[in-house]
Formats: structure tokens, C-alpha cells, sequence
């Protein structure tokens, strides 16, 4: 009986001390990675909160009618007003691990694309007034915020400024034909800023790979190592749409300063170098080659 106890207790011991050892190594594990700080002043914070109080339209954009879209572009002024504020400030993803984090962030990031189409039914209600630059300004905004949600984030937050950088750009690149020579040229400016100052799709992998060893510890060791061919899969994946993002962006960018060009100078410029230093301040390098860009993409007619 005494040798049977004996044998239990040592079971308990060796199980206890291969908790514990396990429990040291995912506390090691998930303390070996850092993640991005941000700013002290902190756009992201004030960001989130005017996203969740956005007031979001009945039925679908396109459906709207002026004065409904007039009407709730009024009611979300305020929470628009207060987005335009943190944009213009400096921000970065407040990234956690704590229980519960996920789930919330996951929802702050639908109450962002919330904002966007609170951008887009403004843009809506500012076209049908006939303020063509406003409009457009919506969209430009809708550009700032892909910037904001997505720096310092992890996958799903640049997955998510991915999308609403595509809207807005394409949105923005529509009214192009109908804007004014200033608003092109301060348009170009904000989005060479916003180009230079972008999320590099490596540092959303390697931010993701650090709060996923931080959140899990020795399961992500564990978990990486098993699916490390999906893992490299999905980062290539992002990788390309990130790039193909930028690349959009960057002809968006020398489209709207050709634009303002051709408007002040009574013709179209010959090469990008043109636009330099009066509409650009450096001549954008072609992201495949590494080489300055020479042609200007064909504009939107």
C-alpha cells in the first residue's frame, strides 16, 4: 500500500513539475517578443471611440436619397469632425493580450469601415450640392484612416486598411476629372506624405508574429512550426495586395499632381520629373524596379 502511495505522489510531482516547466516556458515565450509602442499622442484612441459612435445609413449607399444623405451626413458631423482631428494626428495600433482584446478589436475594426461609408455618404451629400472638392476630400479622408488602422497593427488591422485604402482611392480617382488645380496639388502632397509615412507589409508580418507569440506563447511555437507552409503562404499573399495597394496609390498620387500641372500650365507634363518640386517633392521610385518612375500614368477621363 506504502509503494503504491509512494508511486502516486511521485506521478503528482513529476506532472506538477512539468506544468510548471511548461507554464515557465510559455511565460518566456510570449515575454521574448516586443511589440511596436505608440505614439504618446495617440490618434488611434479618440479614432476608435468617434467610430463607435458613428450612425450608420438604413439601406444601401447607392439607395440613399439627397436629403436622406444630407440628413445623415448632418447627424454624423460631429463623430466626423472628431475623426478628422485624430487623423491629422500622429497613431498607432494599441495592441493587447489580455482576455477579451481580440473580440473588441475585431469590432472596432467593423466600426471603422463604419466611418468609411460615414465618409462616403458625406462625399454623396457634398456631390449632390454640387461641391465637387469636398466630395473628394471625403475620399481622401477614407485614405488617411487605411493609414491609421493599419500602422503599428497586426494582419487583420492591415488586411482592413488594405481594403479602405482600395475605396478611397478609387472613389477619389473618379471625381478626378472635376477637381480644381489646388485641391490636386494639395491632394498629391497629403498622399505622398501618407505613401512615405505607410505600413511596410513587413513590419505588419513581423508585429503579427510577435503579438501572436506574446498571445500564445508556446502554442504559436507549436502552431508555427506545423502550418509554417500556410503561414508563409498567407504573408506572400498579403505581401502582393500590400504592394499592388501601394503601387494604385502611388499612380493615384501622379495622376492628381499631372492633373494640377496640366490645369496651371495650359498643357499635360512630358515626364514625372516635371512635377518636381513644385507638385511632388521627389520623384517616386517604381516599386518592382527600385528605378524613378518616368512615365505618368494615363489620366482618368
Amino acid at each position: 500500500m506504502q509503494k503504491w502511495l509512494n508511486r502516486i505522489f511521485q506521478i503528482i510531482w513529476v506532472v506538477g513539475l512539468l506544468l510548471l516547466v511548461v507554464r515557465l516556458a510559455n511565460w518566456g515565450l510570449s515575454r521574448s517578443r516586443t511589440l511596436p509602442v505608440p505614439p504618446q499622442a495617440n490618434g488611434y484612441e479618440p479614432l476608435v471611440l468617434a467610430a463607435r459612435e458613428v450612425k450608420s445609413p438604413s439601406s444601401d449607399l447607392a439607395e440613399l436619397s439627397q436629403e436622406q444623405a444630407r440628413q445623415l451626413a448632418e447627424e454624423n458631423k460631429p463623430v466626423l469632425a472628431m475623426a478628422r482631428k485624430s487623423l491629422a494626428m500622429d497613431s498607432g495600433v494599441t495592441l493587447d493580450t489580455k482576455k477579451g482584446w481580440q473580440n473588441q478589436h475585431n469590432q472596432d475594426l467593423k466600426d471603422f469601415k463604419r466611418l468609411a461609408v460615414a465618409f462616403a455618404v458625406e462625399a454623396k451629400s457634398h456631390l449632390q450640392a454640387g461641391r465637387t472638392n469636398e466630395a473628394a476630400g471625403c475620399h481622401l479622408e477614407v485614405i488617411r484612416l487605411a493609414k491609421c488602422v493599419s500602422h503599428g497593427g497586426i494582419l487583420v488591422d492591415g488586411i482592413t486598411g488594405l481594403a479602405l485604402e482600395v475605396i478611397g482611392g478609387a472613389s477619389l480617382q473618379s471625381l478626378l476629372p472635376q477637381l480644381d488645380a489646388a485641391f490636386c496639388r494639395e491632394s498629391a502632397v497629403t498622399l505622398e506624405k501618407l505613401l512615405a509615412a505607410r505600413a511596410q507589409p513587413e513590419a505588419i508580418i513581423t508585429t503579427e508574429q510577435a503579438w501572436s507569440r506574446r498571445q500564445f506563447g508556446l502554442v504559436d511555437v507549436i502552431g508555427g512550426w506545423l502550418g509554417r507552409e500556410g503561414h508563409a503562404r498567407r504573408f506572400a499573399e498579403f505581401s502582393k495586395k500590400a504592394n499592388d495597394a501601394t503601387a494604385r496609390t502611388q499612380r493615384l498620387m501622379l495622376r492628381l499632381a499631372a492633373r494640377a500641372y496640366e490645369l496651371d500650365e495650359k498643357r499635360p507634363p512630358a515626364t514625372v520629373a516635371e512635377l518636381v518640386p513644385k507638385y511632388l517633392k521627389t520623384v517616386p521610385l517604381d516599386l518592382q524596379t527600385g528605378k524613378a518612375v518616368q512615365e505618368i500614368p494615363a489620366l482618368v477621363k
